[in-house]
């Protein structure tokens, strides 16, 4: 395969893919300003509560999606027909499965989570309306990711993009909607973003209509062995989503000790903030995916060590804007989602997205990294990448920096975390060789 049809693939499947994440990241944050036009920092406060939650839901629909259309694509590209076609089955027989859990804690454990996550007297009402709702969303939101991903992987990233941003853009409307003129507040929020996936996967079914041929619904027998086996791909996206949601579990709880709920509001604005950072690098390492697991299934090394490269440059460039456009924009991002104008909220904000997005310059590495990983059929370095991230490192960091240097010290620890991080990801890429040298005939 020619360089330069190597090169017009990943711009195509990278940038469209980096547009429909930010749309689903925008479910959150349209969420955000809404609330905190409605209800201020408590709103705020509430929100940011269940953002890890939000995270795991989101983090179980990636794994089962982008693990199982890795493993789609593979098969493909071994002229293993009938087993792509299983692997379709298994991932949306495992993703009702994971659904059915979901609906049942939100129904009857929202109070006890939202109070075990830091709500209180004053914020509890708000979470747990926000938790129930969005979990009984769960079956729409984690269909939506594994529908998305056979969809990309199986030749359509344009239609993935137009639906997530129509998703994306109902999401938006019916945020107004159902928090102003019908007044119905946190939880017209949640109803907003819960009907938002609905409208994506209309669009997607429109692929599935005309390509009845392509993905196709057979009948299957469950199997333990090919569920086990796509989680495994797609396991570094879940712990990836779950090194978001520890670490706003972490903060969460520090903020809260070191300012109150004030602090935890702050917070609020920087981790929604960063999930539209996060989604551009899940777009990024969603685009690589498809590519590289139809060249590592057609055995086409020279062609994966190309994509390695693409992935790190495009990455890196990428991660320089993010944290430049935070740095100079700060005071804007913190009065945008101020509904109160509360001084001593903006001021803690701003500080806080200045330190917290210095970590980008590294977490968009291992977000992307890991994932080619996973595309190569390598899970065990996709693991070793993430579970760094996740509670291994960050945990026993943020503890100890906060505890040394204050809520500056909070700040800094994203960054800290994913620097360590990013070390073992590199020598395991380096180890992989697909970062030397790559073929003329490229």
């Amino acid at each position: 395969m020619k360089a330069q049809s190597i090169k017009s693939r990943f711009a195509k499947y990278v940038s469209l893919n980096v547009i429909g994440m930010v749309g689903i990241s925008l479910y959150i944050l349209a969420d955000t300003f809404f609330i905190s036009k409605a209800l201020g920092a408590l709103g705020i406060t509430a929100l940011n509560f269940n953002i890890a939650v939000y995270s795991i839901l989101h983090g179980t629909g990636l794994m089962i999606g982008i693990g199982g259309a890795s493993r789609y694509s593979i098969f493909k590209g071994l002229k293993k027909y009938s087993d792509a076609d299983s692997t379709l089955m298994n991932s949306l027989f495992l993703g009702a499965v994971a659904s059915l859990i979901f609906l049942i804690t939100g129904i009857l454990f929202s109070t006890d989570i939202s109070l075990l996550l830091g709500a209180d007297d004053e914020t509890l009402a708000y979470s747990e309306v926000y938790m129930c709702t969005i979990l009984c969303f769960s079956p729409c939101f984690i269909l939506n990711n594994i529908i998305s991903a056979f969809v990309r992987n199986d030749g359509a990233p344009g239609i993935c993009t137009i639906a997530m941003i129509a998703g994306n853009i109902t999401n938006i409307i019916l945020d107004y909607i159902f928090i102003f003129p019908m007044n119905m507040g946190m939880y017209g929020a949640v109803l907003a973003t819960g009907f938002s996936p609905i409208v994506s996967m209309s669009i997607l079914a429109v692929h599935l209509r005309k390509n009845p041929e392509s993905l196709r619904l057979s009948r299957f027998i469950p199997s333990m062995h090919k569920m086990l086996s796509l989680m495994k791909l797609g396991l570094s996206a879940f712990i990836s989503e779950l090194s978001s949601a520890v670490s706003v579990i972490a903060f969460n709880f520090i903020m809260l000790e070191i300012g109150g709920n004030i602090a935890v509001a702050s917070y609020g604005i920087v981790a929604n903030t960063a999930l539209v950072a996060s989604a551009i690098f899940t777009g990024v390492s969603q685009g690589v995916q498809p590519i590289a697991s139809s060249e590592y299934g057609n055995d086409n090394k020279p062609a994966l060590s190309k994509i390695a490269k693409y992935s790190v440059i495009t990455t890196f460039c990428i991660s320089a804007v993010v944290i430049l456009s935070v740095f100079f924009f700060a005071e804007g991002i913190a009065s945008f989602f101020n509904g109160d104008g509360d001084k001593n909220l903006e001021a803690l904000a701003v500080n806080g997205l200045r330190m917290y997005f210095t970590g980008f310059a590294f977490a968009g590495l291992n977000i992307v990294i890991s994932s080619f990983f996973s595309s190569v059929d390598m899970p065990g370095k996709a693991f070793v990448s993430s579970f760094l991230r996740s509670s291994a490192l960050l945990v026993p960091i943020v503890i100890a920096l906060s505890l040394a240097f204050g809520i500056n010290g909070t700040w800094l620890s994203f960054a800290v975390t994913e620097f360590i991080a990013l070390v073992a990801t590199f020598i395991n890429l380096r180890r992989s060789g697909y970062l030397g040298k790559t073929h003329s005939a490229l």
